[in-house]
């Protein structure tokens, strides 16, 4: 098999996109041809991934943890670890901030029912007004659009990457 035919093999297989008799070719490939040098890492993580090894665990250990885990149940029933803090009484604190909240509220209503809340022109001409309001919704549809255009191609990703993830777990 040509290396560039492999290449295509290992790029569809990272995209997801490669069939089960596609994956079996490239295994064949890998154990049983010379690999070019370029290709060493990817045979590496391919026989990894196909060649399930048994992993050699020390002797004992499952009574190791079972032991550490039975001391862990001991230490918390003698020292109660869930223990309440003591709270402070915040009532006085909160007081204070809610009657200086509706001192500075008071205040500022008051203050603002002495200035002249009549609206001001700022244009002269109703045309003028017009078309500075259609220049701001403008450049706000703009701008929402690119938003939405960002967006869209974030999900465009996420949809690729769960198709992968979907295809990795059948």
């Amino acid at each position: 098999m040509k290396t560039t035919e492999i290449e295509k093999l290992i790029a569809a297989f990272y995209e997801g996109q490669s069939s089960v008799k596609e994956e079996l070719e490239l295994l064949n490939y890998f154990e049983t041809q010379k690999v070019p040098p370029h290709l060493l890492v990817e045979k590496e993580l391919f026989l990894s991934l196909y060649h399930k090894k048994e992993i050699d665990l020390p002797n004992q250990l499952e009574n190791k943890l079972s032991l550490l885990i039975d001391s862990f149940s001991t230490e918390e029933k003698g020292s109660n670890v869930f223990h309440k803090k003591k709270k402070t009484d915040w009532r006085w604190f909160y007081g204070v901030a809610a009657s200086l909240f509706i001192l500075i509220s008071i205040g500022l209503y008051t203050d603002s029912q002495h200035k002249d809340t009549r609206p001001i022109d700022t244009y002269q001409s109703p045309e003028m007004a017009y078309k500075e309001v259609q220049k701001v919704l403008v450049l706000v549809s703009c701008n929402l659009n690119k938003g939405v255009n960002q967006y869209q191609d974030a999900q465009q990703g996420v949809d690729r990457v769960n198709k992968i993830i979907d295809k990795q777990i059948d």
